[in-house]
């Protein structure tokens, strides 16, 4: 466990284990967004200067990008990286939701596909005006084609039937 006068020294400045944690907390930021696409970096709240670097660093290889992120990391102390970092995690947001949409839908067909008819109970309670028998269906084809060996083309379908149950109003 650290102590408070562990983080400041007795002048009170940060020491120096400190000021290398900053700098590499704002290192990864800094290849955090050299790794967003344009349009992305265009709805940060970034000065056109910062903007314009983490863009040319994109093109950048090995030496020159070492120097390009020690250019970055300046940079964004000068920044607000608090701010970047909050509306970072507000742009990601839709996309960590559509992740763990896809991770449900996911669970489920194997859940089908392996015979657990749980599963469609718990449709049937969270979708109570979906009729499930196309589920049912497509699962027992899935396990029919898994146990011939082939191609799971209906476990395709099964995914995107239960993704359209998410997506139906």
């Amino acid at each position: 466990m650290k102590r408070e006068e562990d983080e400041i020294s007795i002048e009170g400045r940060p020491n120096k284990t400190q000021l290398k944690r900053e700098t590499e907390a704002l290192r990864e930021l800094a290849q955090r967004l050299i790794a967003l696409p344009s349009a992305r970096l265009a709805k940060l709240p970034l000065d056109d200067e910062l903007r314009e670097e983490l863009l040319a660093a994109q093109g950048f290889e090995r030496g020159a990008l070492a120097r390009q992120l020690r250019y970055l990391t300046s940079l964004l102390r000068a920044a607000d990286p608090a701010l970047i970092l909050r509306e970072l995690d507000r742009v990601d947001q839709p996309r960590r939701d559509e992740a763990r949409v896809f991770k449900q839908v996911e669970q489920w067909r194997d859940a089908l596909v392996a015979g657990d008819d749980t599963v469609l109970d718990e449709l049937a309670a969270r979708f109570p005006e979906i009729d499930l028998d196309p589920a049912r269906r497509l699962a027992a084809d899935a396990r029919e084609e898994r146990a011939l060996g082939k191609p799971s083309r209906s476990g395709r379908q099964l995914f995107r039937y239960l993704a359209g149950l998410l997506e139906a109003p």
